[in-house]
C-alpha cells in the first residue's frame, strides 16, 4: 500500500515519550511516501530516491514482499531480491524477467548459500536503491555502506538490538559518516514490553537527494507512521 501524507491521519493511540540525541533527527521532507503492509513491513522514503533509481536492492524478505510490490508502482526498474528462506514461490508472477528473487543470503564471503556485498557493490550502478532488513546482521555491512555511499540513491535499514549499546554507538556513527542525510526514523514497538521506554528496533531511511531541510522543530512520529504493533503503543519522539 503506497500513502502519501495528504491520504492519512495521524494516528489517535496514546504515545510514549522518548529523546533522542539530535543527530537522529531526520530532515524534513515534503515528499515522502509510506511503502509496503500496514503496520509492520513498511517504510517511509523520499520518493524522489525512488523515481532517480534504476535498481531495487532488498535484502531480507521471507514472506513480505509488500514494499517491492509497491516500489515498482512507482518505478518498475531491475529489482533483485535476496533471502535463503524466502517464502516467495519459483513461479510467483511478480518476480520475473527484470525483477528475481534470490535464495541466498548476504555476507562478506561467498558460499554456496551467501553472495558477498561486493558483489553489490561492484554493480555498474550508482543509483541502487538498497533495503536491508537482516535481523542484526546489518552492523557487518556499515563500513562497506559508508565506504561505497556514492553507489546508492536511498538506504534503508532496520537496526536491531539497539538496547545494547555497542549497536546504538554503532548506529551514531554510521549516522556520523554516511554521506546520506537521514529523512525518516521509527521506533518499532513490536516485540518489546510497553512499559520499556527504549525501543530495541528502528527502521531508517536514508536519502541522496537535495529536496530536504533541516527543521530544529521536527518531531516525531510522522503523520504517515502507522504502529508495527497495531494492539500497542506508539512512541512520540524528540530531540535534545
Amino acid at each position: 500500500m503506497i500513502i502519501s501524507k495528504e491520504h492519512f491521519a495521524p494516528a489517535t493511540t496514546p504515545k510514549k515519550d522518548i529523546s533522542f540525541p539530535s543527530i537522529l533527527r531526520p530532515f524534513k521532507c515534503d515528499h515522502l511516501v509510506r511503502l509496503g503492509q500496514d503496520y509492520d513491513g513498511g517504510y517511509i522514503v523520499n520518493k524522489m530516491d525512488i523515481e532517480k533509481s534504476n535498481i531495487l536492492i532488498s535484502i531480507g524478505v521471507k514472506d513480505d514482499w509488500s514494499f517491492e510490490m509497491d516500489f515498482s508502482k512507482i518505478n518498475d526498474c531491475e529489482m533483485v531480491c535476496l533471502d535463503k528462506e524466502s517464502q516467495v514461490s519459483p513461479d510467483d508472477v511478480f518476480y520475473s524477467g527484470h525483477r528475481q528473487m534470490v535464495y541466498k543470503n548476504i555476507g562478506l564471503e561467498p558460499s554456496e548459500d551467501v553472495i558477498p556485498f561486493d558483489h553489490i557493490i561492484n554493480l555498474p550502478s550508482d543509483k541502487i536503491f538498497l533495503k536491508m532488513d537482516v535481523e542484526g546482521e546489518e552492523y557487518k555491512f556499515l563500513d562497506l555502506i559508508i565506504q561505497n555511499s556514492n553507489k546508492f540513491s536511498s538506504i534503508c535499514i532496520e537496526f536491531h538490538y539497539l538496547n545494547e549499546a555497542h549497536n546504538f554507538d554503532a548506529l551514531i556513527n554510521f549516522i556520523g559518516k554516511i554521506d546520506h542525510k537521514l529523512v525518516h526514523l521509527h521506533p518499532n514497538n513490536c516485540g518489546m514490553a510497553f512499559d520499556k521506554t527504549w525501543p530495541h528496533v528502528m527502521e531508517l531511511s536514508f536519502t541522496s537527494s537535495d529536496n530536504i531541510s533541516y527543521d530544529p522543530s521536527l518531531t516525531l512520529p510522522n503523520s504517515l507512521d502507522m504502529l508495527c504493533c497495531p494492539e500497542g503503543r506508539d512512541y512520540q519522539v524528540n530531540f535534545f
